[in-house]
């Protein structure tokens, strides 16, 4: 397929699912577990959170569609875009995991492997995805020993589009609010699945 009808089918799938393998995408945001609720048979207290975006990965403040970058964010003003999504993670894996009391204190780590969420001018029109490809580990607080060995999670979010969009604007759930809500429940759900699951080590 040439370069103009491949960024033209992109364009067209957008408002479905963007141009690349998302996996599962959520349509919308799961309530977090309130605090009482949790049931972690882990048996973790995340004592600690860390959060990686590796200078390797590209930026891009394209004002296109689908810009070819690992980083697209748009939701704060110009600045430093790693520290920006650093920090949007960072509350959200504190929220998600502030429930839990367990008995091992642990350290909850993530690596950026691509943020891509929408640029103004996909949001005004198609809308589309946005793509969060995350690695994420857990060790033990005290000595660094891995628990949980890097795994892979993708967190893809279906966002709004046209009307919609600004209409959630309106109402003030911006796409920072309601990333930031998803990835909590992202990271609540990764951390509190049934011991001997996806990626959990005793």
């Amino acid at each position: 397929m040439g370069t103009i009808k491949m960024v033209a089918a992109c364009v067209a799938a957008l408002g479905v699912a963007g141009c690349g393998n998302f996996g599962q995408i959520a349509n919308d945001v799961a309530p977090l577990v309130s605090a009482e609720a949790v049931s972690n048979p882990r048996d973790y207290t995340v004592a600690d959170i860390n959060v990686v975006v590796p200078e390797t990965l590209t930026v891009s403040e394209a004002h296109s569609y689908f810009p070819r970058a690992d980083i697209v964010w748009r939701e704060d003003p110009p600045g430093d875009r790693r520290e920006q999504i650093a920090a949007v993670l960072q509350t959200a894996a504190e929220r998600g995991t502030e429930g839990f009391a367990g008995a091992r204190e642990v350290a909850l780590n993530i690596e950026v492997v691509m943020f891509h969420a929408l640029t103004e001018r996909a949001r005004y029109s198609v809308g589309g995805v946005h793509d969060i490809d995350l690695l994420m580990s857990v060790t033990d607080a005290a000595t660094g020993a891995v628990i949980e060995p890097p795994r892979e999670i993708n967190a893809a979010l279906r966002g709004y589009g046209g009307a919609r969009a600004v209409e959630a604007n309106l109402s003030g759930d911006v796409p920072k609010v309601r990333l930031t809500e998803h990835l909590a429940g992202v990271f609540q759900a990764e951390l509190m699945g049934p011991v001997g699951g996806a990626g959990f080590t005793p």
